[in-house]
């Protein structure tokens, strides 16, 4: 337990984005996964938005394609034993259970995983790599190297995940986090303060 555990076992009032990554990372090691790769796929799939759901029928609040931070799809909640998407703890646990299965049968190849979570294993297998798809390429983009924002500056949220969490680039030892830079990464990304309800009626 690197932190201590920020989200408890009980009610995760009060919990903030600060503590979604915290709660990332202590999972995603638990898995042997880099962290800096989750949390940028996190935020490509969610923007860190536990509430998201993208509904088949905006009357019909229990019927969605995909939902929660990893935005996993019903068939595959269920196959990944997750009950409720919109749950954090499920959608992590879940999230990082799919993208070790993924990085096991690509190699331990992060793009080839991204990929295939974007695009399905099977149009990664069928295209032997990233499939020609737009969506596809601009995902794998995001999430694992360099993109330009609307004001034209050039984002990079892979390398901000690697400084954040501490994990060492090719050929550099691993060093320890810096809280404070961590902390800045943090406030830097939090547009303004916002409170989201979750479906068990608390605030986060």
């Amino acid at each position: 337990d690197l932190y201590g555990n920020p989200l408890s076992s009980g009610s995760i009032s009060g919990a903030n984005r600060e503590d979604l990554l915290r709660y990332l990372e202590e999972e995603s090691r638990k898995r042997g996964i880099n962290p800096a790769l989750a949390a940028s796929m996190m935020e490509q799939e969610s923007n860190f938005d536990p509430s998201i759901a993208s509904r088949v029928n905006e009357d019909r609040e229990d019927e969605y394609r995909a939902a929660g931070l990893f935005q996993l799809a019903p068939e595959t909640a269920r196959e990944l034993g997750v009950s409720n998407p919109l749950d954090v703890r499920e959608s992590i646990r879940g999230g990082l259970t799919y993208i070790d299965r993924l990085l096991t049968k690509y190699g331990d190849d992060p793009i080839l995983a991204v990929a295939a979570y974007n695009a399905g294993p099977g149009a990664v297998d069928k295209h032997g790599g990233i499939p020609p798809y737009q969506e596809t390429e601009d995902y794998v983009r995001r999430v694992t190297g360099s993109f330009e924002d609307s004001q034209g500056n050039t984002i990079n949220r892979y390398e901000e995940n690697m400084r954040r969490f501490g994990v060492p680039f090719p050929g550099e030892e691993e060093a320890p986090v810096d809280e404070v830079a961590r902390a800045e990464l943090v406030e830097e990304e939090a547009e303004d303060t916002y409170e989201l309800i979750l479906p068990d009626g608390s605030f986060m």
